[in-house]
């Protein structure tokens, strides 16, 4: 199946989708991924600069656009797969201890077909918000899939697995608030 037939089919209709790619490798699943995170990269690399580069003037304008478009689409892309591989991991460690038992592959597989939504419409302002949730209802349904783990143990894995990073970002931006801060308001006296 081609990389669009596969998208389509994450996202219209996952649950046939998972238990098709039941049989495939981690091998397929990265392909994919690499296949999304480039599209994904360029289109979103290419959204970014337009949007801040207008005010440039025009001559200025050509040539920075393309050097900052080309540059912007290679760190999406290394982020991209970044991304993918901490994700598949940090989830795994949450999908062994809620019981999924069938390897860490099928949880790397959840993670690049669950990725889809994003693949498609992450680089579209707002709408990448509404992509971003789609993926985790994805993760969800791959995990039932792929780890054959009971819905609740999946929603378990995938809340825990968001939370505790957002608590840290939480702890940890108002601790700088709390440190920053006040120095940088004694000099204002």
């Amino acid at each position: 199946m081609d990389f669009i037939e596969k998208l389509k089919g994450f996202i219209t209709k996952p649950s046939k989708a998972f238990k098709s790619e039941q049989k495939t490798t981690v091998g397929d699943a990265l392909n994919y991924g690499l296949i999304g995170a480039a599209i994904v990269s360029i289109l979103s690399g290419i959204v970014f600069v337009l949007g801040f580069t207008t005010k440039l003037p025009f001559a200025a304008q050509a040539t920075d656009t393309l050097s900052a478009i080309i540059f912007f689409i290679i760190i999406g892309f290394i982020g991209a797969l970044i991304g993918l591989m901490f994700n598949s991991l940090w989830l795994h460690l949450w999908v062994y201890i809620f019981g999924g038992r069938t390897g860490i592959g099928n949880t790397f597989k959840t993670v690049f077909y669950s990725y889809s939504p994003i693949y498609a419409l992450g680089w579209i302002p707002i709408v990448s918000f509404f992509a971003r949730i789609w993926y985790y209802i994805l993760i969800v349904i791959g995990l039932t899939k792929l780890q054959k783990m009971s819905v609740g143990r999946a929603i378990g894995a995938v809340v825990v697995s968001i939370v505790i990073p957002l608590i840290i970002f939480i702890a940890l931006s108002f601790w700088t608030i709390l440190s920053i801060g006040p120095a940088a308001f004694a000099g204002l006296e």
